[in-house]
């Protein structure tokens, strides 16, 4: 598949680094089921994000993270997104200007692709500095365009609770610093508690990204969160859609035999109804 929405070479660039996009799961822990695929930019050699950015100026680094998402798109479908009943996640840089990434852009091309905007969740970073107003108006946009909307790394930044309350995205992502460390820090269960009880409140589904132990995962799944992202269920791959068959988790073929349920509408009704307190243990 060509990738037709490519940037064009503009005589004078910079040319842009070489990348590769890998995918990490999101996990319904209750439902054992993957329910959508994270899309993260790596270096050739393996290194994140910002080391493929040092350096680069605003204009650059606007044209680079629409390269990226493009090809998020193209290689999810690539590697067989469409065949399951799960939505992929794109990073936005909130900071950068609207026309870095705009939504109707980002709607063709995934059309382009054969996906729906119903079926990618647009995450927003909260740690880099844009004022609400901005921040509100970027997230009606790409609701408006029918794409889902997240807040990634929630706790890390300044806005906060102000953002939440005036941007009511769909999705938030608890950062990871609130994450690690959680069974054996009683600030942090305090915190995730709250902001678990906040979410409820405003119908808004809760992730917690970076678990990496066993105890990480109980805690956590003892103040009620439903969806988590981590090292202990999978790591990012660039060969494949990973899923991995952790106490028991169904890969994402099975789980759309079973659920029928649509994508992300289906993510968000579990979170409604979300209730396995009698599975509070770790699934056999």
């Amino acid at each position: 598949m060509s990738n037709v929405f490519a940037c064009p070479t503009v005589a004078g660039a910079p040319s842009l680094p070489d990348f590769v996009i890998a995918f990490q799961p999101i996990v319904d822990v209750c439902a054992r089921r993957v329910v959508a695929y994270e899309a993260l930019t790596r270096t050739m050699d393996g290194a994140c994000y910002p080391k493929l950015i040092d350096g680069m100026d605003e204009k650059t680094l606007r044209r680079f993270d629409r390269e990226i998402a493009i090809e998020a798109i193209r290689r999810a479908v690539e590697l067989g997104l469409k065949d399951l009943d799960v939505s992929l996640c794109l990073n936005l840089r909130p900071d950068l200007h609207p026309e870095a990434l705009d939504a109707e852009y980002l709607r063709l091309a995934a059309g382009t692709c054969g996906l729906s905007p119903s079926e990618i969740l647009l995450e927003m970073t909260e740690e880099h500095k844009l004022a609400v107003p901005e921040l509100h108006s970027l997230l009606e946009r790409n609701q408006a365009a029918g794409f889902y909307t997240g807040v990634d790394d929630f706790g890390a930044g300044y806005s906060g609770l102000a953002m939440l309350v005036e941007c009511r995205p769909e999705i938030l992502k608890l950062d990871r610093s609130l994450v690690r460390g959680i069974d054996s820090s009683d600030r942090r269960q305090k915190i995730v508690a709250a902001f678990a009880q906040i979410a409820e409140s405003m119908k808004t589904s809760l992730i917690a990204e970076g678990v990496e132990t066993v105890a990480e995962y109980e805690k956590l799944r003892e103040l009620g969160i439903r969806f988590m992202q981590g090292y202990l269920f999978a790591s990012p791959s660039v060969e494949e859609l990973p899923w991995q068959a952790v106490w028991g988790v169904m890969p994402p073929t099975e789980a759309k035999r079973r659920a029928g349920r649509g994508a992300i509408a289906g993510w968000l009704a579990a979170a409604a109804d979300f209730d396995c307190g009698s599975q509070a243990g770790v699934p056999a």
